[in-house]
This record gives structure tokens, sequence and C-alpha cells, in this order.
């Protein structure tokens, strides 16, 4: 048998190694692609786990600090201001409105998404007579520009920041929450804003105001 060439040999090994090379490359390729592949799956699957883990812990923080402020009594000697500067004994106040009072409470370090969602669901209510806002902020000028920013037509009044709201509180309250009262100054019916949930409180609002 008559034997091949040097150079056929040389280049038949080169051929193959081409092929070997070409192969192992792509091979590697598609591998890295599948990888690609599922770490993106993985990453999705994680963030919609993360997603849904959050909105539970959210929806369970709403709930624990509905069920803690229900039945917690305002401070009778609490002393608010109108938009006008003006002084007001908040007894006076629930005194003049006949029946229930809603009202919605924050503060200027509470979250000013959930802030503007509230207000927008409560403006709009056709009748306000009951309806009214408290807000805290560092200083009253802040308070009167934020309501002006916002073209907040709801009655709104402002209590320093340093005065206690509910009788014998021990901790500060940061949520934006609505809830219901009258002269006894007990609350109920309470409800904490979240923009996470934005039907909770369009539903909330009908309900209360056509109680």
């Amino acid at each position: 048998m008559e034997r091949l060439p040097d150079k056929l040999w040389y280049l038949i090994l080169t051929i193959l190694i081409i092929l070997i090379t070409t192969f192992l490359v792509w091979q590697n390729f598609e591998k890295r692609k599948i990888l690609a592949q599922l770490n993106s799956k993985t990453e999705d699957l994680l963030y919609s786990k993360e997603t849904e883990l959050g909105a539970a812990r959210a929806l369970q923080d709403i709930i624990e600090m509905q069920w803690w402020l229900e039945g917690k009594k305002i401070n009778k000697n609490l002393v608010i201001k109108n938009i006008h500067n003006q002084k007001i004994a908040y007894d006076s106040l629930v005194k003049s409105i006949d029946g229930k009072l809603i009202i919605l409470r924050f503060g200027w370090n509470s979250c000013e998404d959930c802030q503007i969602q509230e207000i927008k669901f409560l403006q709009q209510v056709n009748d306000y007579h009951n309806i009214i806002i408290i807000a805290s902020f560092k200083t009253f000028r802040d308070f009167r520009l934020y309501m002006q920013t916002y073209n907040v037509t709801l009655p709104v009044y402002y209590l320093e920041p340093d005065k206690q709201f509910f009788e014998n509180q021990q901790k500060s309250i940061n949520n934006v929450f609505c809830f219901i009262t009258d002269i006894s100054n007990n609350i109920s019916t309470v409800h904490v804003g979240s923009v996470s949930f934005p039907e909770l409180s369009e539903i909330y609002y009908k309900m209360i105001t056509n109680r």
C-alpha cells in the first residue's frame, strides 16, 4: 500500500484539528447560551418570589398596624391649627360635627406617595362635612405649602410634631392611616394606606363614606 505524502497527512491533521476545535467552541457556546438562559430564568423566578414575599410582608405589616391602632383613644387635650394658623381645641371640633368624623392622619415623614393616594381617594367623596385631615410637619409653613402644592380641598389641620395624637402614646407612628371616631374619641374602622394596595384604599373609602 502506497504511503500518503507527509503534506497530505499534515493537511488531514489540520482539518481534523479545525473540526474538533470548531465543535468544542460551538459546544461551549451552546453551554454558555443555555447557562445564560437558565440564569435569566432563575433570576426572574427569584425576583417574582421576592416581589410576592415583599407584598405579603407589606400586607402583614398593614394588618398588624390596623389591629394595633384599633381602639386607641385620641388625646382629649389635643390642640390643632387650621389653615389660617388659628388654634382649635380638637374636642370642640369633634363636638361641632353631628355623628361620625372621618380623619386622615399622617406626618411629614410618612410615605409621600401614600399620602397623595389617600388624599386623592378622599377628595373623590362628594360630601366633606365630616372628613378632615390632621397632618404634622416640621413647621406650619411646610404644612401650608404642602396643602397648596397638592391643591388639597379637604378641611386640613396642623398638629405640631412633638404633640401626642393619642392618649398614652409611647411611640411615633409613621404610617398614613384613616379611621372613624366620634365624641367618645375612640378610633375604629382603621385603614392603613399603601401605594402597594390602592384597591384596598378605594374600597375602604367607598365603604366608610356610604355607611
